[in-house]
């Protein structure tokens, strides 16, 4: 017998297997010997019928399905004796054999990966350096304020503060209506940042009952022909009738307001402000973290390129499926086509597979463990944040599951110590984003 092993990638292997006739015999005539005490033919009881009558029905049937049972015996005889480790299911990719003649073949399968780490250090990582400012705090207030105000009805536009009820009426450029462009009963919030700047202005001074235009842009793409597109740039006209007008009167920032928005955490504008702004840059500080992990990921994994077992991808892949027909189903939204789904989250999953792979040998690599005193360290680190006292955390933090989830987080803090982490201007890095 000859044996050969021949590497496809980090994933992948096939092993040939050679035999001379002579060595494959006895394992093809005890199969066929199998084989004939099945076989039930008029005339003779089962399995006694006489060799040359079973020939005859046959033909060499019997040696064909004899050596390819027996391909399988000997496949995973092999395995044993090499300690090979197949995962997934093996697959006969290709048979020589021809009754009396010698017999080789091939077994593809996949096995865990060996891999050789590298440049998980010293890499430069950009992330944005988001910091909290005025301008967020004002339109928090903002909304808090106009979160808890109070509408009455009024005779006319003054400012921003007001709502108005209108119908609207598409018209022409020309001032004719357009038929069947009609929308009645639309409630306009002036005070939104989103709205329109056009019917702020055209809206101010005006009474119930009085009309007003606006028009707005739309740039759409129109695809003219298979290799053409066409960039128009559409505006929309449209008459305004005011059917009904609310002032919108915010309450005063007054340390009972206060007090109760901010249940009994702050009595003062000021103080109100100073947690506001701690709170954005908690949320920030919070969110840049969670990219800097994205980003050691990419880099990371750039730097190691090599093939995922697809058994594993695989796996993964169905379960990403899954997740996403249950959401469509909780949110009770139209099931997605999930041959499209699975072509598109294809590319998540295989990068996901990788990362656990990569991020479980830089763990061995490194020797990174999870002490009783460390579990406790992070218990006391997160105990005042989520209000959980130090004990419950920590019997908590000793799970199986979640010391896998903390020893996650200590390989992302031991990237974050031997790599660079660059901050730089936000628009600068979503810039970059936008070119990557």
């Amino acid at each position: 017998m000859e044996s050969v092993i021949t590497i496809l990638s980090e994933s992948e292997k096939e092993l040939t297997l050679s035999f001379t006739a002579e060595e494959i015999k006895p394992e093809l005539d005890a199969e066929i010997v199998k084989q004939v005490k099945k076989i039930q033919i008029d005339g003779f009881r089962k399995g006694k019928a006489p060799m040359h009558v079973i020939k005859r029905i046959y033909g060499d049937a019997l040696e064909y399905d004899a050596a390819e049972k027996i391909s399988n015996k000997l496949f995973w005889d092999n395995v044993k004796s090499q300690n090979l480790s197949p995962i997934g299911e093996p697959a006969l990719v290709d048979m020589k054999f021809k009754p009396g003649e010698d017999f080789s073949f091939k077994v593809r399968f996949e096995v865990f990966p060996v891999i050789e780490i590298k440049d998980y250090k010293d890499n430069q990582i950009d992330i944005p350096d988001l910091v909290a400012s005025d301008i967020e705090v004002n339109q928090e207030i903002k909304r808090i304020q106009f979160s808890n105000a109070v509408n009455e009805p009024a005779d006319v536009v003054e400012n921003e503060n007001f709502v108005i009820d209108v119908d609207l009426q598409r018209i022409s450029k020309e001032g004719t209506p357009i038929e069947g462009a009609v929308q009645n009963g639309v409630k306009i919030q002036l005070y939104n940042e989103n709205v329109n700047k056009e019917i702020i202005e055209n809206a101010k001074d005006k009474k119930v009952g009085d009309v007003f235009s606006f028009s707005f842009h739309d740039h759409t793409h129109h695809q003219h022909s298979e290799n053409e597109e066409n960039h128009d740039d559409h505006t929309y006209i449209y008459s305004a009738t005011i059917k009904s007008i609310e002032k919108v009167t915010l309450p005063e920032l007054n340390e009972e307001f206060i007090k109760r928005i901010t249940r009994e955490k702050a009595s003062n504008e000021t103080e109100m402000r100073e947690n506001i702004l701690k709170d954005i840059q908690s949320y920030y500080d919070s969110t840049v973290e969670e990219m800097t992990d994205l980003q050691l990921e990419k880099k990371l994994l750039e730097n190691n390129q090599f093939t995922p077992p697809s058994t594993f991808v695989e796996n993964y892949l169905n379960e990403l499926v899954k997740q996403e027909t249950e959401k469509a189903k909780q949110e009770k939204k139209k099931f997605p086509d999930v041959q499209k789904l699975r072509e598109s989250l294809k590319a998540k999953a295989e990068n996901s597979v990788k990362w656990i792979l990569l991020r479980d040998e830089i763990t061995k690599r490194e020797n990174l463990t999870l002490t009783d005193e460390r579990i406790e360290e992070i218990a006391k680190e997160n105990s005042e944040k989520i209000g959980v006292s130090v004990e419950i955390l920590t019997n908590y933090y000793k799970s199986d599951e979640m010391k896998s989830q903390l020893l996650t987080g200590e390989l992302y803090k031991f990237l974050k110590e031997n790599n660079r982490i660059n901050k730089i201007h936000p628009d600068e890095y979503n810039k970059q984003m936008k070119n990557a």
